[in-house]
């Protein structure tokens, strides 16, 4: 390791002095004045997205040096062969386990603190800083020829990756999962200086390592909301840009094509913006394949270890993340030509060892604060004082709500039901792209040993998703691959039909631009007035997130000790200042409504658990309640409570706040 180090360091001393003195003093001083025009007062107008996105972008150039920075490091152990994309590449994913790595580390010893977070960010950036001449020393940075069919795929390029940026990046979260959930939890880790264990959210004991990296943002200070909406936006770049590397060395005409493919997909440019982790497990996955394709050519077993080193990052941000390890161990075993048996068994074990000592640390956090390493999803193994059978059935009837029946019929039109009636599964498309382009990439396997691999990873991600839940968005991981597949198909047009091939080709690009689909480009348009700074902070919100006008209230007017009830599915806890229970009957098993006989046992339940206060919101998500087991009970003990204990405190568009008053105090008025 250490001459290898040598090595690394030569290629730093290769550098010209003016480079060198070039990154070490320019690039701070780019962020820096960066940021100070962040801060400026900007008026409204046309410029008022500068005051958006200044500041954090150079808060954002500084984390991502860090990673690249330690994530180098990382690699030295691994002595490979790189070329200075590679490097870059991979150290920048590598890097970004090392962030949320140590950062879980500083929570669960109670140091989730402003001061510390700055100084980790410093620190890191400034190795970032001295690492970065090297990474890029052998990059020859030339402006693209921008003519004809390049300028035009550069366009879509730059069109498809702002898009998320503009529509949902810049502004405060507004996507239910992430306040709910992705940055609600971190919230609370920030308030308590710590990672607690939250048995009221079932989602807070499943791999979080993007949301890791969430609470640093949360933690630098009021630019953090959009932070940590620009590190999940980047890691789409990071896929794009891995996409339009590695399809450049294997055709060299294919690279922009992959990228622009892939940024066209209306589920990447919806979720790019949020504070999700669905399009970081993206960029996971397809580097870890990449990384499993080199070894595959190379028979090299470091590219082997870095492969599991990926796959086990791409575990460490969601529970489904570990279909790519056993996706690739399985690769591994099927590369028949290579070795006997044994050996093939040997190096698929290594891929899934090595993943499961990346991401061991979710799981053993889990098992402690639980008992179950996944919870809940072991349940039936590891049992859990935070679980029961009924929570099982509650969860596994809700992921499976929307699926298609488990027939072969199915499993074959699955993908035809997908484009065509996306709205069966959630709220995403993955538009009609792929669907237009993968069958002549199908055609072209004959003539790169690559593509069987990526239709056997395409068709296993998908049948894996088959047995789980249909919700588009746990197929991201494997959309890299399909664009990349989708990227072969229209070069095989373009060569064989020539300019009516491009031409077809661009308008299938452009026919999936938001500018020219009507929901894209509404959503686009209704965010102008807070974008240039016409709308305010509170007024976007009240008008986006229903329950918002019900939060500010509790924020302003209740003590700074209550807790709260939110009820019914209502779990949008990031935007409330003040401690809160769920009563979604799904997503915890903290309340067990179904063992409280009326609303007088229900008072004492909640008394028990410090809740003195009840937000009632039974207009969004009643559906997803209304079929479940008890939820006819739960909802007429919650009517005798309002009846007998509540005391109308706020209400507005149907969502309305409660005090709950004590019992003694009723037993005293009626008598």
């Amino acid at each position: 390791m250490f001459n290898n180090y040598v090595k690394m360091e030569q290629s730093t001393r290769n550098i010209s002095v003016h480079s060198y003195v070039l990154w070490i003093f320019g690039l701070p001083a780019l962020m820096l004045v960066t940021y100070g025009l962040g801060k400026l007062d900007w008026p409204p107008g046309p410029l008022f997205v500068l005051h958006l996105v200044l500041q954090p972008l150079a808060l954002l150039a500084l984390f991502w040096l860090g990673a690249i920075g330690s994530g180098d490091l990382s690699l030295l152990a691994l002595r490979l062969q790189l070329t200075s994309c590679e490097r870059l590449l991979f150290s920048a994913a590598l890097g970004l386990a090392v962030w949320w790595l140590g950062l879980l580390g500083l929570g669960l010893l109670g140091l989730f603190r402003g001061d510390i977070a700055w100084m980790l960010l410093f620190g890191l950036g400034l190795l970032g800083l001295w690492r970065f001449p090297a990474v890029i020393s052998g990059l020859r940075f030339t402006w693209p020829r921008l003519k004809g069919w390049s300028f035009l795929l550069w366009t879509i390029i730059l069109v498809s990756a702002l898009y998320p940026l503009i529509a949902y990046g810049l502004l405060p979260p507004l996507e239910w999962d992430e306040i709910a959930y992705h940055l609600a939890i971190p919230k609370i880790y920030i308030g308590a200086g710590r990672i607690v264990n939250i048995p009221y959210i079932v989602h807070s004991n499943w791999p979080f390592g993007l949301e890791m990296i969430y609470t640093l943002a949360l933690l630098l200070g009021p630019s953090g909301e959009v932070l940590a909406h620009l590190m999940h936006w980047s890691l789409a770049l990071l896929t794009a840009a891995g996409l339009w590397y590695f399809s450049t060395q294997e055709r060299q005409t294919g690279g922009l094509l992959a990228a622009a493919v892939f940024l066209s997909i209306p589920a990447i440019k919806e979720l790019a913006g949020a504070s999700m982790v669905d399009v970081g497990l993206a960029a996971y996955s397809w580097l870890a394949f990449v990384a499993w394709w080199r070894w595959r050519s190379q028979r090299d077993w470091r590219w082997l270890f870095l492969s599991g080193l990926l796959a086990g990052s791409a575990a460490s941000l969601k529970l489904t993340g570990a279909a790519i390890v056993f996706l690739l161990s399985t690769m591994t075993l099927f590369v028949s030509s290579w070795a006997r048996l044994k050996t093939r068994l040997t190096a698929a074990a290594a891929v899934g060892l090595i993943a499961l000592i990346i991401v061991s640390p979710w799981f053993i956090k889990s098992w402690v604060f639980t008992g179950d390493p996944i919870y809940p999803f072991g349940f039936k193994f590891f049992p859990s004082a935070q679980w029961d059978i009924l929570g099982d059935r509650y969860h596994y009837d809700y992921l499976h709500s929307i699926n298609m029946p488990l027939t072969l019929t199915s499993y074959i039109s699955g993908p035809v039901m997908l484009i065509l009636f996306p709205q069966r599964f959630d709220n995403l498309s993955l538009g009609f792209i792929l669907a237009l382009l993968i069958p002549f990439g199908l055609i072209s396997m004959r003539r790169e040993k690559i593509l069987p691999w990526l239709l056997f990873f395409i068709v296993g991600y998908y049948s894996i998703w088959f047995c789980l839940t249909h919700q588009i968005r746990f197929l991201v991981p494997m959309l890299p691959m399909a664009a990349f597949l989708a990227a072969r198909g229209a070069l095989w047009l373009m060569e064989r039909l020539g300019s009516f091939g491009k031409v077809a080709v661009i308008v299938c690009l452009l026919l999936e631009l938001p500018i020219t689909q009507g929901v894209p480009r509404s959503t686009l348009l209704n965010r102008v007035p807070y974008l240039a700074g016409r709308q305010s902070r509170s007024e976007l919100l009240a008008a986006a997130v229903k329950p918002f006008s019900a939060f500010d209230y509790v924020n302003c007017s209740l003590p700074k000790n209550a807790r709260l009830l939110l009820a019914t599915y209502e779990d949008r806890g990031y935007y409330l200042d003040r401690d809160y229970v769920w009563a979604n009957m799904i997503g915890q098993r903290f309340l067990r409504f179904e063992q409280i006989p009326d609303g007088s046992a229900l008072r004492q339940t909640l008394t028990t658990n410090g809740i003195d206060y009840l937000l009632d919101n039974r207009q969004e998500w009643d559906k997803t309640l209304t079929s479940i087991e008890h939820y006819d009970h739960f909802i007429r003990i919650l009517d005798d409570l309002i009846a007998v204990y509540g005391e109308k405190l706020y209400s507005r568009d149907d969502i309305t706040v409660y005090r709950l008053r004590q019992q003694e105090n009723i037993h005293k008025n009626m008598n």
